[in-house]
């Protein structure tokens, strides 16, 4: 059996890809995939052994390219399997668009990117263009797992409030958490790429106490236990991008020691320098992240339902009960933009 070096106490490993879906357009989608530990991987390990010239890491690239000319029966079975990993997406086409709608109400016509361009003061044009960048971002940020956990434990009264709140604001300084555009700035990448990378990942810890947080019916100092046990929990990360991690874990961290008196001293370890060559589980993320992509640029929301029991789409669980209204909206806004790209072809 093909074996890795995996840290005994995470539950979970993960991979993501990206993908910049239109050239026309900037918008980008991060698909991040995540192997429980309890997971069985039969299915890549029968992947593994199709490749017998490969020595270290099975690439998902080599894998789902020549994915429709395996056997029928290998297929079915690695599908079966993918059933349990988790897949959490974030497409910033949404954000992006409801951003030129922004635009064209200031600059009242549809075309505002030719208006920009004949801009004769480049650098207010620049700073507009800055602008709707970061408010992309935030965009991004409160749809993201920690603002909506923030806002059900909120509305439930488990963070902030009560006897056991006002103890923790007295004595760790409890603040509501951050929206910190700075911490996404990395050299030349867009600031809304990075925030959408991040917040995929940060499905990993946080989706589970989303869901609990959303239905429980438990009293709040039983909820707040759970929910503290549920985001402290170690997951491990495929190494090269540390800032990453540390985002992650501030992020599980805010939760972790406001919901639960004293367990600042008590955090668990998220590992952010797994080596994929030498851990099946993450290599096996890689590949699920891989066909969940593909399965989404090819078949979008429903085929992502179709294929994984798990599905979180910019920082919300997409179920049977909901997924009609997130279609919904997102075809009324993918036929706006491409009249409008289409009116704006006509005037070129």
């Amino acid at each position: 059996m093909f074996r890795g070096s995996e840290p005994q106490d995470a539950l979970s490993f993960s991979d993501e890809t990206s993908r910049q879906n239109n050239e026309k357009t900037a918008r980008l989608v991060w698909t991040h995939a995540q192997i429980s530990k309890f997971a069985n991987i039969q299915w890549f390990l029968e992947l593994r052994n199709l490749y017998p010239d490969v020595k270290s890491e099975l690439k998902s690239s080599q894998v789902v390219d020549n994915f429709d000319k395996l056997p029928r029966d290998i297929r079915r079975r690695v599908s079966s399997g993918l059933r349990g990993a988790r897949i959490h997406i974030v497409d910033t086409f949404a954000y992006e668009a409801e951003s030129k709608q922004v635009m064209r109400r200031i600059y009242k016509c549809d075309n505002y990117e030719k208006v920009l361009r004949e801009n004769e003061n480049k650098e207010f044009a620049k700073l507009l263009i800055k602008g709707m960048e970061e408010w992309v971002a935030k965009q991004i940020l409160l749809d993201s797992p920690a603002q909506r956990l923030e806002q059900n434990l909120q509305t439930r009264g488990m963070a902030g409030f009560g006897y056991v709140a006002s103890t923790l604001r007295q004595e760790s300084g409890r603040k509501e958490l951050a929206l910190d555009l700075d911490l996404f700035e990395k050299g030349n990448k867009r600031i809304t790429d990075t925030a959408a990378k991040y917040v995929s990942r940060s499905g990993v810890v946080l989706s589970d106490a989303v869901e609990f947080s959303g239905r429980s019916f438990l009293g709040e100092y039983h909820a707040r236990q759970v929910v503290a046990q549920m985001v402290n929990q170690s997951h491990a990360f495929d190494a090269g991008d540390d800032a990453a991690v540390r985002w992650v874990k501030g992020q599980r961290d805010h939760f972790a020691i406001n919901t639960v008196y004293g367990l600042h001293g008590f955090l668990s370890p998220l590992y952010g320098d797994i080596d994929s060559k030498l851990s099946s589980r993450t290599q096996a993320a890689d590949i699920a992240a891989r066909i969940g992509q593909r399965i989404y640029d090819e078949n979008g929301l429903e085929g992502l339902l179709d294929q994984f029991d798990y599905v979180t789409f910019n920082g919300e669980r997409i179920t049977e009960t909901n997924i009609k209204a997130r279609l919904e909206y997102w075809r009324t806004i993918t036929e706006r933009e491409e009249r409008i790209e289409k009116l704006i072809d006509g005037l070129r």
